[in-house]
């Protein structure tokens, strides 16, 4: 049985097949549901379909940050995975064995690099237009502007960040991979980061900013002011008793990036909490920060010390510190 048109979920049958989409780096078991109950992505070949706007867009509606550079790997993947799930016996014995020198291998699919946001703005002063040329490169997160309409300038800043090898960027603490890989007793489940708050002044309970991903533009934090963060974890499936004895702990770290100058600062990490029978819902609270005025990034990871490790990512694109 074939899969339904993308986006249609509704034709499809409850025994209708699906291929297990977590197999593809950066996507779990929420964010397949979400792509196949609002995208109707089932198979490889349906997720291969789809636009990274429309995957992006669905995601966001649900509360799930993902970039497009991400999303368009996924997507990329998934055609590599479907072309080798469309491949017959025979097609790949004449790929393999090539008996009279001749048979080239078909290309690999084309996936992006690097991606560069080129806008063309303008203003009025004094009843006169000025305009600029402006280029933010997605993957290193860096801008530059020209005054005018700029073609020259903006191609030869291109191929050189192109170009230009990328440097190492400071990253939030990763758990050290076990020097020998033991298999768990008990299956552990995925876990999510789902949403973040901010309590200003601490232990107040008054909300200072964000509650859903999507909707932290709407709150404001006050500069050099302590706050807390409380993040809020869900996972997959609640915990098995068998996965319960083994007393998994889970533990969740922040940094904030400056959108202006680059800066991380480490809002530090949260107490070890222990997983519980039966439950999905976790809360981690931070030590007391606080941030000079500016515009931020949030990163959130939080760790189950499984073996192997559980790891659940957030990123906040935009948090208002005035």
């Amino acid at each position: 049985m074939t899969a339904g048109m993308v986006g249609d979920s509704s034709t499809r049958s409850a025994g209708a097949e699906s291929d297990d989409l977590t197999g593809i780096k950066g996507i779990g078991a929420v964010r397949q549901q979400l792509l196949q109950n609002g995208l109707g992505a089932y198979r490889f070949r349906d997720l291969a379909a789809l636009s990274s706007q429309d995957v992006e867009a669905h995601l966001k509606a649900a509360g799930q940050i993902v970039s497009p550079t991400e999303i368009a790997a996924w997507i990329g993947e998934a055609h590599a995975l479907a072309a080798a799930e469309s491949q017959t016996p025979q097609d790949a014995m004449t790929m393999n064995e090539q008996p009279d020198g001749n048979e080239t291998p078909p290309p690999a699919e084309w996936r992006p690099f690097a991606s560069f946001v080129v806008e063309f703005r303008q203003r009025s002063v004094g009843g006169q237009v000025e305009r600029c040329t402006h280029v933010h490169h997605v993957e290193a997160d860096i801008d530059d502007e020209w005054p005018g309409m700029e073609g020259e300038q903006l191609c030869s800043w291109i191929v050189e960040h192109i170009q230009k090898k990328p440097q190492p960027e400071p990253r939030l603490d990763l758990p050290p991979e076990p020097q020998t890989r033991e298999e768990p007793s008990a299956a552990v489940p995925p876990v999510q980061v789902t949403r973040v708050r901010v309590l200003q002044p601490p232990d107040t309970g008054e909300l200072a900013g964000g509650v859903q991903p999507a909707e932290w533009y709407r709150f404001l934090v006050k500069g050099n002011e302590p706050f807390d963060l409380e993040v809020f974890l869900e996972l997959a499936e609640p915990l098995s008793r068998e996965a319960a004895t083994q007393n998994i702990t889970y533990r969740v770290q922040t940094e904030a990036r400056n959108r202006s100058t680059g800066d991380r600062v480490i809002l530090g990490k949260s107490e070890p909490g222990v997983l519980r029978e039966g439950a999905i819902s976790y809360t981690a609270v931070l030590p007391v920060a606080t941030l000079q005025p500016g515009t931020y990034s949030l990163r959130v990871l939080a760790t189950l010390d499984s073996r192997p490790p559980r790891l659940g990512y957030l990123e906040i694109p935009l948090l208002q510190v005035v």
